[in-house]
């Protein structure tokens, strides 16, 4: 019965009761919980839901993200729509606009129209990113409690918002000035007109030439009377020089002109000598060729300067201290307490016009007169009025500030408006963005400073009155002073936001020219021509002690807003623009003349460049606000920090400074792994994010898809018809999730980590398309914060240069690494500190202080930055045994790759041989990373010694094999990609498994070993080289190396293979393993056995030395002498007659004894039936006795020219001749013959016993023989000379060294030169061979250089049928250049005595002048750039890339097997 049960115990069925209560239960359940559910309902949408957007609202929470993009639904911008949008919106008309705007009227610092502009750009903010406009103006004082959370709160704002603070500073404006000349009575002579003159031409210029008259900000007041001394530019070396003449400056007034330093340090230069007062003015001269000398009408009327016009400008002395003179270091509120302010000056000073300087100069000359300077002026505390605005990002705790200073000296068209109307553009596009719903990652910071022209002040005092801030959250200050002055681009920037900056020019249009880019601007030249300055001049430049880099883009210093970012707190920084070239119109630098008009019709006629610099910096802000990873260059800036460092040790040399810089050196190196570290990690951590978060969007998408066709399923059911969604890619409503449970969001917020904060990774990872509510905590943070982590490092790099003591004497400037220089004041120079203790100090106490200062910071940076573990599991005693085992790797891989290139290069010469070497390596260790085939490192072992003991052959006959084919570069890389790269991958592999990284946390490994692999590359390319000097090894064959390492790896092998008994416990209990009575007779079985094998293995190159001549089994030719020595391979071979030959001359390649070093050819001469001379007198013979030829070679003997010199006193007096590079010893030779006493220079002593055994060289006595590098010997005989010790001079010099091919380019350099001249007769001769194509960079370095260092030169060829015209850029040419002191150079006819009865001889000294070539045909226009020195030294470069032709026109002079034969 289905309502009965049966009992247990007596199995009877008993009845059960009948009731209905849980039947009235339930239904009570369903009403009450339904009744609450419908309670929550009304009160989440009547109470919560509008009390949590109130509560967001009240305390500025993330309104944007329910306003946009996701409340209405907007499509998100990804960076690159992003980008295109910002691109399209600057607009020549609105930039004209803008420019018209702050351009027209004068706004000095502190002046009404001042104000008034500060109030535009607060309008311009206001308007462009939707702020809505408050009641009262946001106008704060400095200090005050508005001011101080207007920036603190930055990273708390949610909305874009805009204030103006005001700032307090010392300032002066002018009263009355004077100058006058006064003669001896008293009576003035001259009274000068100190204001421009200006008409309507110019209609503001017309208008406002007296608004703002001529006086320096900041200046003394003072009435002083003296005479003129004139200073050139007013530069410490300018002063120096005049007191080294014995000049007085004490009470004088002092005239110099603009340029080379800061208009400041002028008078601080003066001041400190002692004189009364400075004169500054703007030379013609320096105005390059845009003159009116020059035929150009002078402005307004035409480009070149009006001379009426006068340079305003402060005279602070910048490189004490920026800023408000009497608040050093602290912000200048209204109740500051203030100092008397030590960096300005004690003395007046004056700028005046081109006209009143020559004016006068003129009458200063005149006896007695003298010079009356009155400068009053008001000094008294002014407001001034810094506007920002905010675009608050995703992550608001890192800041992008863009910045652009507003005030002008007068109307500023130039500077600073046409920065402004830039910046005006960027803003425009920064609102479009905002518009379309985009929101930066970053925070970004828009500001417009006040009071840079009187010594960058605005700016100072908002960095001063925000130090922690800025420390904290400022990532980057992109500065913009003045946008356009000329058509020529330039770039500055810390060196780690190089590459982004020129990336960022490379992607922007040129503005003016079709198909190139803003980059390509930097070569511009104006349209007025002229490419010359005045021999004098700078060319109103400013002097700089450090170089731009190999990107092109120049280190900062000061002179601009980014000094108190980037010298005070240590934030990279860049500044951009376009400035003036020597064809461009005249710049009337802070004149009344830098008007509209001037802008509109010179500077930048339709504004096209004031919009490319605007696209420029507003790219870079999107492309930095927007970067998952911040694009800052680390890695570069260490490299850069290196080349200062050569330049200190220059520096140190040349001024006598000992100072020890290896542990600095040590400490950059250092730096520059940890750099690399970062760069890896950064790269892996924005890969995994985007790896993530394409997961999820899979997955998100994945179900959606799922959902969707489940509900059209059941709409089918029901009849209902499935319509398509259209695809919407909003990020819908996400932020209207309310969280409940704030506690562990807001421990994500205080870590950086936030809602906000991922939101903002998602979003600018371009996965925006569909947005999950939430983010899957663990993985998606864990990487997010490696990000963090890795931005934070890049950003702190800056600031790891940064010193509490700062830099000596003006400790305003922490920035030991690059500051602007202590008498440049805008020009930057590397290391300061350090380099102004050896340039100026001279102190070697205070340089190495410097040097330990300069160490301790970079040792802490590389430890700050570095993702390398700082210890290991294992304990140390495992990590000193990977690592030591690593270094043994390493240095066999070194030395494996020095035997491998030795290998090559008699084969495939040096030049083809390295071309590529590089990379086949690189790729080798990349390979090795990556490893795309995993193996155990007991089979990497096995796989090593097969490698290793194939490469003797496999590396000989790939070479031999691969060069008949004939391809200088393609056989090379064949045999790279054979042989090299396998050993190489092989053996990188096996140093990266066994690496002390190995033992790092699995889930950094990946980053670990690419680092550990740079390591690897950087440890086998900077040892191999050692190998190189080591002349052990010159006895060492390169099969030889090839076997021991594979031996080696063979015993590692048999050692580290595992038994079978652990791996196989069925088998140990048959019976023992004989495993380890077998691994001992494996080892010493295998090394008995190994050895002998070994001549089976090994290439079957000849040994070296050669005990006995080698005469080839299959090939008319024999080897007397093979010998590795210092230059390389030394070879004297012979190419015997074959059977048929009966005598006599035959067009056949026989019959001739040839030196070779390498794979090239020293010299030659003919044998046996192919010896003939003059008269049948008998030949020359060897030590041997064998008679010997000519030389196969008319250069050496076109060398011997040299005694046909008549135009000296010496003419058929020379006695003494000095040979350079003997080769095979022909014109050494012959001058012996002639009775010259001839010394010999050689490096190589395989060379010279070549030439005296086989050649014919008479033996030479030690006083005569020097075999040692050319430029020691050259430098040690001017030593002993200028010291005093006798030395016979020589009549004549030959200098023999230039190949085809590689070249000593130490040996060519005017420090070369001027040294062998110390062993020169003055009437002597100099003789230079050299190889090349005629028309080249090569002959033009040559050329120049030698006409640079002698007085005249002449230039002659050997070529037997004379050279065509089409041949000068394509064929190598012997030429031999000879050159004298002396002021002609002339040569005799030759004579029968002059031929030694060569016909050879006869034949090339008979056509002597039909062989000479014009000088100029070589040396082409005369550039300083073509001047070979020690400092500036292409040659070898250039030769190298030469030596694939080379390598080809050697292999066409002899037959193959004479070079696979050595």
């Amino acid at each position: 019965m289905a309502s009965e049960k049966k009992s247990p115990s007596t199995g009877d069925y008993i009845p059960l009761p009948v009731t209905d209560s849980p039947q009235s239960t339930r239904r009570r359940r369903f009403v009450r919980w339904t009744l609450l559910l419908s309670y929550l309902l009304v009160f989440h949408w009547v109470v919560a839901r509008p009390a949590v957007r109130w509560y967001r609202e009240s305390r500025g929470g993330p309104q944007e993200l329910i306003d946009h993009p996701h409340r209405h639904k907007k499509h998100f911008l990804t960076p690159k729509e992003a980008e295109s949008l910002f691109l399209s919106v600057p607009d020549e008309g609105s930039a004209l606009a803008a420019s018209r705007l702050f351009a027209t009227k004068p706004h000095r610092a502190g002046s009404e129209g001042d104000l008034q502009t500060a109030k535009d750009w607060l309008t311009l903010l206001q308007t462009e990113l939707g702020i809505e406009q408050p009641e009262a103006e946001p106008i704060f004082s400095a200090g005050s409690p508005e001011s101080r959370d207007a920036t603190n709160l930055i990273p708390h704002t949610h909305r874009p918002k805009a204030w103006i603070d005001v700032y307090y500073p010392v300032m002066n404006t002018p009263l009355d000035r004077a100058l006058q000349v006064v003669d001896k009575e008293g009576q003035v002579v001259w009274d000068a007109e100190l204001e421009e003159v200006a008409d309507e031409t110019d209609p503001e210029a017309g208008q406002y030439y007296l608004d703002v008259p001529t006086f320096h900000g900041l200046s003394a007041a003072g009435d002083v009377k003296g005479k003129l001394i004139y200073a050139n530019y007013g530069m410490k070396e300018d002063y120096e020089a005049l007191v080294e003449k014995g000049v007085n400056f004490t009470g004088a007034v002092v005239i110099c002109r603009y340029g080379g330093n800061f208009r400041g340090l002028k008078i601080k230069g003066a001041q400190e000598l002692g004189a009364a007062g400075v004169l500054i003015y703007s030379d013609l001269r320096d105005d390059g060729t845009v003159t009116e000398a020059n035929g150009h009408l002078a402005y307004p009327h035409g480009p070149a300067r009006n001379a009426d016009s006068v340079q305003r400008g402060s005279v602070q002395f910048l490189s004490m201290y920026p800023g408000d003179p009497t608040t050093p270091g602290t912000p200048a509120y209204e109740n500051s307490t203030r100092t008397e302010g030590e960096n300005v000056p004690k003395i007046p000073s004056l700028p005046i016009s081109a006209a009143n300087a020559a004016k006068l100069l003129k009458l200063a000359k005149e006896d007695g007169n003298e010079i009356r300077l009155v400068n009053h002026v008001d000094t008294r505390v002014m407001p001034i009025w810094n506007t920002m605005g905010v675009i608050p990002g995703y992550i608001k705790d890192e800041v992008i500030v863009v910045g652009n200073h507003r005030d002008a000296k007068v109307m500023g068209a130039t500077d600073p408006s046409s920065g402004s109307a830039s910046i005006n553009e960027v803003v425009r596009g920064l609102g479009a963005l905002l518009k379309k719903g985009w929101k930066p990652l970053r925070t970004i910071l828009i500001c417009s400073w006040d009071a840079e022209e009187y010594g960058l002040i605005g700016s100072t005092e908002w960095v001063e009155d925000f130090p922690e801030f800025v420390d904290k959250h400022v990532v980057t200050y992109l500065n913009l002073d003045s946008s356009v002055s000329g058509s020529r681009f330039h770039a500055a920037a810390s060196p780690s936001l190089s590459h982004f900056l020129r990336q960022a020019a490379l992607d922007i249009p040129h503005p003016t020219s079709a198909g190139r880019t803003l980059w390509d601007a930097r070569a511009d030249n104006g349209p007025f021509g002229g490419d010359t300055l005045e021999v004098e001049s700078l060319g109103a430049t400013f002097r700089v002690n450090a170089v731009a880099d190999n990107l092109g883009v120049s280190p900062l210093g000061s002179g601009s807003d980014f000094t108190p970012f980037l010298q005070m707190i240590g934030v990279a920084s860049s500044d951009a623009g376009f400035g003036s070239s020597e064809g461009d119109a005249v710049y009337h630098y802070h004149s009344v003349f830098d008007s509209q008009r001037w802008q509109e019709v010179y500077g930048d006629p339709g504004f096209h460049r004031h919009v490319a610099v605007a696209k420029h910096i507003g790219l870079e802000l999107v492309r930095l606000s927007s970067a998952i990873v911040l694009p800052l260059n680390t890695t570069h800036y260490t490299y850069e920090l290196e080349n200062y460092l050569n330049g200190i040790e220059t520096l140190a040399l040349d001024s006598s400074v000992n100072v020890d810089l290896a542990p600095l050196r040590k400490s950059i190196i250092a730096l520059q792994a940890a750099s690399h570290s970062l760069d890896f990690e950064k790269a892996s951590a924005e890969k995994e994010l985007r790896r993530i978060i394409h997961k999820i969007l899979k997955r998100h998408r994945t179900l959606k898809r799922k959902l969707r066709k489940a509900y059209c399923r059941l709409k089918k059911i029901f009849g209902k018809e499935c319509h398509k969604f259209a695809e919407e890619h909003g990020c819908h409503g996400a932020a209207n999730k309310f969280r409940i449970g704030r506690l562990p969001a807001f421990l994500d917020e205080q870590e950086g980590l936030g809602y906000e904060t991922m939101l903002g990774f998602f979003l600018h990872t371009e996965a925006h398309d569909i947005l999950p509510g939430r983010f899957p905590g663990a993985r998606l943070k864990k990487v997010v914060r490696r990000i963090r982590t890795a931005n934070q490092k890049l950003a702190s790099f800056e600031k790891g240069f940064i010193s509490k003591e700062g830099i000596p004497e003006r400790e305003w400037y922490k920035h030991l690494a690059i500051a602007p220089g202590k008498w440049l004041g805008y020009g930057a120079t590397p290391l300061p500190a350090l380099q102004e203790a050896i340039q100026y100090e001279k102190n070697s106490t205070l340089a190495q202080y410097e040097a330990g200062r300069l160490t301790e910071l970079i040792d802490k940076l590389a430890k700050k930055i570095s993702m390398l573990p700082l210890s290991w599991p294992g304990g140390a005693l495992g990590v000193a045994l990977r690592l030591g085992v690593n270094c043994v790797i390493l240095s066999a891989l070194s030395l494996v790759l020095f035997i491998y290139e030795r290998s090559l290069v008699p084969i495939y010469a040096s030049g083809p041989t390295t071309y590529t070497l590089n990379i086949a390596v690189l790729l080798a260790v990349v390979l090795a990373a990556a490893q795309p085939v995993k193996m155990s490192t007991t089979n990497t072992l096995l796989c090593g010694v097969l490698l290793f003991a194939a490469a003797p052959l496999s590396t000989y006959w790939g070479a031999v094999y691969t060069a008949r084919w004939g391809r200088a570069i393609v056989g090379p890389i064949a045999v790279h990609c054979a042989v090299l790269i396998p050993l190489v991958a092989n053996q990188a592999t096996l140093a990266l498994d066994i690496n002390p990284l190995q033992s790092a946390p699995s889930k950094n490994l990946v980053g670990y070993r690419s680092v550990a692999a740079l390591v690897v590359y950087a440890a086998i390319y900077g040892s191999s080289s050692w190998f190189a000097v080591d002349s052990r090894l010159d006895h060492v064959s390169e099969s030889r190396v090839f076997l021991t390492w594979a031996a080696v790896l063979a015993n590692a092998w048999m050692i580290t293979f595992p038994g079978r008994s652990a791996s196989n416990p069925r088998k140990t209990k048959k019976k023992k393993s004989p495993f380890p009575y077998m691994r001992p007779l494996m080892l010493l079985g295998f090394n008995i056995l190994w050895w002998p094998a070994q001549r089976f293995l090994g290439s079957p190159v000849l040994p070296h030395p050669l005990d006995k001549p080698y005469l080839h089994p299959t090939f008319p030719m024999v080897i007397h002498s093979s010998v590795q020595s210092t230059t390389g391979l030394i070879v004297v071979g012979e190419a015997l007659p074959p059977k048929s030959y009966e005598g006599g001359p035959d067009s056949e390649m026989h019959s001739l004894r040839y030196l070779r070093a390498s794979h090239s050819l020293l010299g030659g001469v003919w044998m046996g039936g192919k010896v003939a001379t003059l008269d049948d007198v008998p030949p020359q013979v060897d030590s041997f006795g064998t008679p010997l030829g000519d030389s196969i070679y008319g250069t050496f003997v076109l060398q011997e020219a040299a005694r046909l010199v008549n135009s000296t006193a010496r003419a058929g007096q020379f006695e003494r001749a000095l040979i350079i590079g003997l080769g095979a010893g022909i014109s050494a030779t012959a001058f012996n013959r002639h009775g010259l006493d001839t010394t010999i220079v050689e490096i190589d002593p395989a060379v010279y016993d070549a030439a005296r055994l086989y050649f014919g060289l008479p033996e030479h006595p030690s006083t005569n023989l020097f075999l040692e590098d050319a430029r020691t010997w050259a430098a040690n005989r001017r030593a002993v000379i200028d010291a005093g010790t006798p030395h016979p001079l020589f009549d004549v010099v030959v200098h023999d060294c230039f190949s085809g091919g590689g070249v000593p380019e130490h040996i060519f350099t005017v420090e070369f030169w001027n040294d062998l001249k110390a062993a020169l007769h003055p009437e002597g001769v100099l003789v230079v061979n050299f190889a090349g194509m005629i028309k080249s960079d090569a002959s033009r370095l040559i050329s120049q250089t030698l006409k640079a260092s002698f007085s005249v030169c002449r230039v002659f060829h050997d070529s037997q049928g004379g050279i065509k015209e089409e041949e000068y850029e394509t064929e190598l040419m012997n030429l031999v250049f000879f050159c004298t002191l002396q002021r002609q150079l002339t040569f005799r006819n030759a004579r029968r005595s002059d031929y030694l009865d060569s016909y050879l001889r006869e034949h090339i000294l008979s056509s002597l002048p039909r062989r000479e070539l014009p000088l100029e045909l070589l040396t082409g226009p005369l550039e300083a750039k073509f001047i070979l020195t020690d400092s500036h030294n292409p040659l070898g470069k250039l030769q190298n890339s030469l030596g694939h032709h080379h390598w080809s026109l050697m292999r066409q002079v002899l037959p193959d097997i004479f070079w696979e034969t050595y």
